[in-house]
């Protein structure tokens, strides 16, 4: 005999909720950047919008090939947010501290790549302005990587923009879509 258990899983329109979230937490971001490299705030938003979407990744269609590079990017950002909040708190030299904030970009360039993989065929099933909005996203997400090194990093504020209007997309998606409120996870014969 077959059962199939559902897991207590956060429900779509519940996603679609974090996802505002994530938008609203990165809209928060960007704005926040102006305060200064020691305060604790944008990476506190960063964290909150990344982990808020982790749910978002389970629930929007994309193909099974991409969701990892979604949750790379969630689960590896977050870290990488704590990280800096720990580096502010642990207030060290100016030349150690730029050392690390560099190599935390750096890896976050890294990070957008796999961002990429997840967002664009993601997106690709929307239909109309949101497919051009999904895909042209993850595309500079993910090509401003390869040319951040000759680019200051302001140049990467429209990126943020369309960001925030993708996670907000992705909430109304989530919240106006049909189908099962939640997911089965496990199968196993009994």
């Amino acid at each position: 005999m077959v059962r199939t258990v559902e897991a207590p899983l956060v429900g779509r329109h519940t996603a679609g909720v974090l996802a505002y979230l994530g938008a609203a937490s990165f809209a928060g971001l960007l704005a926040s950047i102006s305060r200064g490299p020691r305060s604790r705030i944008p990476p506190l938003l960063g964290v909150i919008s990344h982990v808020s979407l982790l749910p978002a990744i389970a629930w929007l269609p994309a193909p099974s090939w991409a969701r990892p590079g979604g949750y790379a990017w969630m689960l590896l950002d977050t870290l990488l947010g704590v990280f800096e909040l720990n580096l502010i708190a642990s207030e060290p030299p100016d030349d150690e501290r730029e050392r690390w904030e560099k190599l935390i970009t750096w890896m976050r360039y890294g990070l957008h790549v796999c961002a990429a993989t997840w967002i664009i065929p993601a997106s690709w099933r929307a239909p109309g302005w949101r497919r051009v909005l999904g895909v042209v996203f993850g595309a500079s997400l993910g090509g401003f990587s390869f040319v951040a090194h000759r680019l200051p990093r302001p140049a990467m504020a429209p990126i943020g923009v369309l960001q925030v209007a993708w996670l907000a997309w992705i909430g109304w998606t989530l919240q106006r879509s049909r189908g099962p409120r939640s997911r089965r996870l496990f199968r196993f014969e009994t």
